[in-house]
């Protein structure tokens, strides 16, 4: 698997996790853990995440 497709995946699994607090904790950890090794593009992935949620969308 390489980077983009980590990226969608974690995406796709935290807008499908809007009920479960446990999963969206596991996949922050895992974006806690790209940002700390400095993987390229979290931002932009965190950017998304954030504006799905503004707009309710899943």
């Amino acid at each position: 698997m390489d980077l983009h497709q980590l990226k969608d995946l974690i995406k796709t699994e935290y807008s499908a996790s809007e009920d479960d607090s446990a999963m969206r904790k596991r996949l922050l950890d895992v974006i806690d853990q790209m940002v700390m090794l400095q993987l390229y593009g979290w931002m932009k992935l965190l950017g998304r995440m954030k504006d799905s949620r503004m707009t309710g969308l899943k």
